[in-house]
């Protein structure tokens, strides 16, 4: 009858050399990991995983083979196995850890923070024009669009680093601020537009002087809508206000 008992030897034998490999690159990295551009990094780290995930499954394989040579008996050899495993895994934790700051510091902070930068000034050149005069239809298109742009390409370079937290989730949430700032401001723009239009047909309704009844009624049917406009369009701002208020205070607080 075939021995169906595990190769302890063999299984120690892969666990030497997961080990060894392992240790390998993770030395190796300690000293040049900061010397290495920002592609090389992110395939290091990535080889670093792969060596890491075959030494857990070498070594709960070695531990399981135990068990079954000899449930009862002493378990010492085990219980430093799992020792080892844990000390593998802080150390890993660690390295993945210096590495993936490392990446976020040198390559994403700083390009996130150059779109971010050049967003807020066209921001700002866009709400000077607001303060100053009723924007028109044309240049609110054209400022929307320049905007919208910028938000696209901060967006994807944030979407791209969104699992480096908590930095990447702190990134997401101040696009998402500065996207309800751009809508918050259009509607702003469309606000002042719709007073103008009310201020208008005000003008032109006390300098008609004594008209017809149903002129009268025209005009004021005219006031009426403009009015509506205004108080609808601050309705919007308000809800705005508030899904963005959600948005940045959402559940996963993490």
């Amino acid at each position: 009858m075939a021995d169906d008992k595990p190769d302890l030897e063999s299984l120690k034998r892969r666990r030497s050399n997961a080990q060894r490999n392992f240790t390998t690159r993770i030395n190796r990295l300690d000293v040049s990991a900061g010397r290495l551009r920002e592609v090389e990094l992110s395939e290091e780290l990535a080889r670093l995983k792969d060596d890491y995930d075959k030494l857990l499954d070498v070594g709960n394989e070695y531990i399981d083979a135990q068990s079954q040579i000899d449930p009862t008996g002493d378990d010492s050899e085990s219980r430093d196995a799992l020792e080892k495993r844990y000390a593998i895994e802080q150390r890993f934790l660690e390295t993945e850890d210096k590495i993936m700051e490392m990446l976020w510091s040198k390559y994403a902070a700083p390009d996130i923070d150059a779109l971010v930068t050049q967003f807020k000034s066209a921001f700002d050149q866009a709400e000077a024009l607001g303060k100053s005069i009723v924007v028109p239809w044309t240049q609110r298109g054209v400022y929307n669009g320049k905007l919208d742009r910028k938000l696209d390409e901060l967006r994807e370079a944030v979407y791209a680093w969104r699992d480096y937290r908590p930095h990447g989730k702190n990134k997401w949430m101040l696009l998402l601020s500065l996207r309800e700032d751009k809508e918050q401001l259009m509607d702003e723009w469309t606000c002042q537009r719709d007073n103008e239009v009310m201020k208008r047909n005000c003008t032109e309704q006390n300098d008609g002087g004594e008209e017809e009844e149903d002129e009268d009624v025209a005009v004021d049917g005219a006031s009426i809508s403009a009015w509506g406009k205004v108080v609808a369009c601050h309705i919007v701002a308000l809800v705005r206000t508030s899904v963005g208020i959600s948005a940045l205070n959402g559940p996963d607080q993490t």
